[in-house]
Protein backbone atom coordinates (compact mmCIF):
# COMPACT_ATOMS: atom_id res chain seq x y z
CA UNK A 1 0.00 0.00 0.00
CA UNK A 2 2.73 2.14 0.68
CA UNK A 3 4.68 1.72 -2.34
CA UNK A 4 1.58 2.26 -4.76
CA UNK A 5 1.10 5.81 -2.32
CA UNK A 6 4.54 6.62 -3.26
CA UNK A 7 4.49 5.55 -7.27
CA UNK A 8 0.94 7.80 -6.97
CA UNK A 9 3.09 10.81 -5.54
CA UNK A 10 6.03 10.48 -7.67
CA UNK A 11 3.63 10.24 -10.66
CA UNK A 12 1.54 13.33 -9.56
CA UNK A 13 5.08 15.13 -8.88
CA UNK A 14 6.25 14.37 -12.42
CA UNK A 15 2.83 15.45 -13.87
CA UNK A 16 2.55 18.96 -11.84
CA UNK A 17 7.03 19.66 -13.00
CA UNK A 18 5.43 18.60 -16.72
CA UNK A 19 2.52 21.36 -16.58
CA UNK A 20 4.94 23.77 -15.38
CA UNK A 21 7.38 23.61 -18.11
CA UNK A 22 4.57 23.85 -20.43
CA UNK A 23 2.76 27.04 -18.62
CA UNK A 24 6.37 28.32 -19.07
CA UNK A 25 6.78 28.03 -22.72
CA UNK A 26 3.20 28.97 -23.14
CA UNK A 27 4.15 32.33 -21.46
CA UNK A 28 7.24 32.40 -23.71
CA UNK A 29 4.93 31.89 -26.92
CA UNK A 30 2.66 34.61 -26.08
CA UNK A 31 5.52 37.25 -24.84
CA UNK A 32 6.83 36.51 -27.93
CA UNK A 33 3.73 36.61 -29.94
CA UNK A 34 3.08 39.95 -28.63
CA UNK A 35 6.90 41.18 -29.88
CA UNK A 36 5.73 39.72 -33.03
CA UNK A 37 2.97 41.97 -33.13
CA UNK A 38 4.80 44.94 -32.16
CA UNK A 39 2.89 45.37 -28.54
CA UNK A 40 6.25 45.17 -26.72
CA UNK A 41 4.97 47.15 -23.49
CA UNK A 42 2.52 44.33 -23.35
CA UNK A 43 5.31 41.78 -24.08
CA UNK A 44 7.58 43.28 -21.48
CA UNK A 45 5.48 41.85 -17.77
CA UNK A 46 5.33 38.52 -19.46
CA UNK A 47 9.29 38.45 -19.77
CA UNK A 48 9.70 39.91 -16.63
CA UNK A 49 7.15 36.88 -15.28
CA UNK A 50 8.84 34.52 -17.05
CA UNK A 51 12.17 35.71 -15.24
CA UNK A 52 10.52 35.77 -12.06
CA UNK A 53 10.12 31.62 -12.60
CA UNK A 54 13.01 31.04 -14.65
CA UNK A 55 16.37 32.24 -15.68
CA UNK A 56 15.57 32.04 -19.90
CA UNK A 57 18.11 33.81 -21.86
CA UNK A 58 14.94 34.54 -24.60
CA UNK A 59 13.15 36.33 -22.12
CA UNK A 60 15.84 38.57 -21.71
CA UNK A 61 16.34 39.05 -25.19
CA UNK A 62 12.94 39.71 -25.24
CA UNK A 63 13.48 42.78 -22.32
CA UNK A 64 16.37 43.56 -24.12
CA UNK A 65 14.50 44.45 -27.74
CA UNK A 66 11.61 45.46 -26.47
CA UNK A 67 12.93 48.16 -24.61
CA UNK A 68 15.57 49.07 -27.40
CA UNK A 69 12.19 49.80 -29.80
CA UNK A 70 10.41 51.61 -27.42
CA UNK A 71 13.26 53.30 -27.06
CA UNK A 72 14.08 53.07 -23.39
CA UNK A 73 17.87 52.98 -23.91
CA UNK A 74 18.70 52.77 -20.30
CA UNK A 75 17.09 49.65 -19.49
CA UNK A 76 17.86 48.29 -23.04
CA UNK A 77 21.48 48.56 -21.92
CA UNK A 78 21.06 46.32 -18.92
CA UNK A 79 19.43 44.14 -20.62
CA UNK A 80 21.48 43.67 -23.37
CA UNK A 81 24.49 43.31 -21.49
CA UNK A 82 23.27 40.79 -19.64
CA UNK A 83 22.01 38.52 -22.87
CA UNK A 84 25.81 39.35 -25.02
CA UNK A 85 28.14 37.24 -22.73
CA UNK A 86 25.94 34.06 -23.88
CA UNK A 87 25.73 34.81 -27.50
CA UNK A 88 29.36 36.63 -28.16
CA UNK A 89 29.15 35.42 -31.77
CA UNK A 90 26.02 37.49 -32.78
CA UNK A 91 27.18 40.74 -34.41
CA UNK A 92 23.62 42.45 -34.32
CA UNK A 93 23.46 41.81 -30.63
CA UNK A 94 26.59 44.31 -30.50
CA UNK A 95 25.69 46.40 -33.20
CA UNK A 96 22.25 46.95 -31.21
CA UNK A 97 24.20 47.39 -27.66
CA UNK A 98 26.89 49.41 -29.79
CA UNK A 99 23.86 51.77 -30.69
CA UNK A 100 21.97 52.07 -27.29
CA UNK A 101 25.49 52.95 -25.37
CA UNK A 102 25.73 56.10 -28.35
CA UNK A 103 22.19 57.14 -27.48
CA UNK A 104 23.42 56.60 -23.93
CA UNK A 105 26.30 59.29 -24.36
CA UNK A 106 28.79 55.94 -23.44
CA UNK A 107 31.01 56.98 -26.49
CA UNK A 108 33.65 54.85 -25.85
CA UNK A 109 31.40 51.63 -24.91
CA UNK A 110 29.92 52.27 -27.98
CA UNK A 111 32.97 52.67 -29.56
CA UNK A 112 34.27 49.03 -28.44
CA UNK A 113 31.15 47.40 -29.32
CA UNK A 114 31.30 48.92 -32.90
CA UNK A 115 34.92 47.74 -33.27
CA UNK A 116 33.45 44.19 -32.24
CA UNK A 117 31.13 44.58 -34.71
CA UNK A 118 32.96 45.71 -37.05
CA UNK A 119 35.54 42.59 -36.81
CA UNK A 120 32.79 40.11 -38.01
Amino acid sequence: MIMRLFTLFLLLCFLAADTQAQAKKDLLQQANELFEAGQYRSAIPLYREILMKDNKLDAKLGLAQCHRLLKDYEEAEYWYELVIPHRPNDPELKLQLAQIEQSNEKYDEARKHFLDYAKV
